[in-house]
């Protein structure tokens, strides 16, 4: 398993890593090297300051304060949490894969840098009735021949050996074109599980899948699920138990053809045989769902409906004019009714709990401090941007559930492409004109 290398600033909170190096000007060095941070070194995070300045960490039995500027000359191997298993999440985007990923721990996670990358990870722990496992988010990618950073952070993850298993999830409407991953995933890591994930959504569409058959032809366990049930999650952990503790799968081999020997490159440059790969991947991917989908595609003649007047000539614009307007009217007129409610159910409280303290002997001083301060300052905030932000946050993710953020992109690239972006750019233009409109509270 490859080392991780990070700077004890980016040490998450509870985790151990073991001291390899230290950076800085000769007076740092030895001030650390004092102070009992010498190579080989073992430290333990064991907070951080409420104001986000110190670190708090352990070493040779006591506590070491150091600030960021410190801790960050500092580089370290990090160790791998006693008795959890490290598992990676894979997948293409919107599989479901964060859903999946967030019911699974819980949304106890913590989100943390690459080294010497921008892209960020979030790891969880889950546990099922075995043991504990570390799962490892990673970002979306349709291919392991990485063309963005995101997809050259998931692919580098999984070639260095930093996961026990890797979980490929796949959307069960579509699952020729993902296991286009899975099969590269399953060339590069020993124990890989295939998670087919939105089982319930195939079975809406009128889709019937032979997991048992894909199965046998893969040569990897597969596993049917639905990510929001409880029921789908036990399961999975159920088939991850049986992945760790089992022989490695033997999974099935793409036959590539002469000349794409390059399919996996570990370097950016001139790669003659990526076509030859990719064709004979998706060869290989049409061979395995050959009569384990049933029909072969989903039903798509809903969406194509809806796509005729969402996206239409005539409607696509006044329909997102009209929407977009009655979601920013919700949330900033409308949300003045419950914020009125609020804020004198809110301010009520004062009074009583002025009275309170009086009738403890509290100070005047006191009084003001609690109740005309802090009292009447969270009052105000929370009344003025509690209900617009609760109103339009999940109006917004109600469209994106819905399907219609991405339409909203698609209508709106010609316009945004003129101005040198991409119609994706709308959605967070949107997010900030609905704070641009939020009452000043300062």
């Amino acid at each position: 398993m490859g080392r991780e290398i990070i700077s004890l600033r980016q040490l998450p909170v509870g985790e151990s890593a073991r001291v390899t190096a230290i950076g800085g000007d000769a007076a740092l060095q030895r001030r650390l090297l004092d102070l009992g941070l010498v190579p080989g070194t073992e430290v333990r995070c064991l907070g951080e300051s409420p104001g986000g300045g110190p670190r708090a960490y352990g070493l040779r039995g006591t506590v070491l304060a150091l600030r960021g500027s410190e801790s960050g000359q500092v580089e370290a191997e990090l160790l791998p949490l006693q008795g959890c298993v490290p598992v990676a999440l894979a997948g293409n985007p919107n599989v479901g894969k964060s859903t999946l990923f967030n019911g699974l721990t819980g949304l106890h996670q913590h989100t943390g840098n690459w080294p010497g990358k921008t892209v960020a990870l979030s790891s969880g722990r889950c546990r099922s009735a075995e043991r504990e496992y570390l799962l490892t988010d990673l970002p979306g990618t349709y291919s392991l021949m990485a063309r963005s950073e995101e997809e050259r952070i998931a692919r580098d993850f999984l070639r260095e050996g930093r996961a026990r298993a890797v979980i490929v999830v796949c959307d069960a409407c579509s699952l020729e074109r993902n296991l286009n991953l899975a099969l590269q995933v399953s060339e590069i890591c020993e124990r890989v599980l295939l998670c087919v994930n939105l089982m319930d959504e195939a079975e809406r569409r009128g889709m019937k899948l032979d997991l048992k058959k894909l199965e046998e032809r893969i040569g990897l366990p597969v596993v049917g699920v639905t990510a929001h049930q409880k029921s789908s999650r036990l399961r999975l952990l159920e088939a991850i138990d049986r992945l760790v503790d089992g022989d490695a799968p033997n999974p099935y081999r793409v036959r590539y053809p002469e000349g794409a020997a390059l399919r996996l490159p570990g370097t950016e440059g001139e790669n003659g045989g990526e076509r030859l790969c990719v064709q004979a991947l998706y060869r290989a991917a049409e061979e395995l769902c050959e009569g384990v989908c049933t029909p072969r595609y989903a039903d798509d003649r809903r969406d194509r409906r809806l796509d005729r007047v969402l996206t239409g000539r005539v409607l696509a614009w006044p329909l997102m004019l009209v929407l977009l307007a009655l979601v920013f009217w919700l949330s900033i007129v409308g949300s003045n009714i419950p914020s009125q409610w609020l804020s004198a159910l809110l301010f009520s409280l004062e009074g009583k709990l002025e009275a309170f303290l009086a009738a403890l002997g509290a100070p005047e001083w006191l009084r003001g401090l609690l109740c005309e301060g802090a009292w009447r300052v969270t009052a105000w905030v929370v009344s003025v941007m509690l209900p617009p932000m609760a109103i339009f946050f999940p109006l917004f993710s109600l469209l994106e559930d819905a399907g219609y953020l991405p339409r909203v992109a698609y209508n709106l690239d010609r316009p945004f492409e003129a101005c040198r972006a991409c119609g994706k750019q709308s959605l967070c233009m949107r997010i900030g004109k609905f704070r641009a409109y939020l009452p000043d509270i300062r």
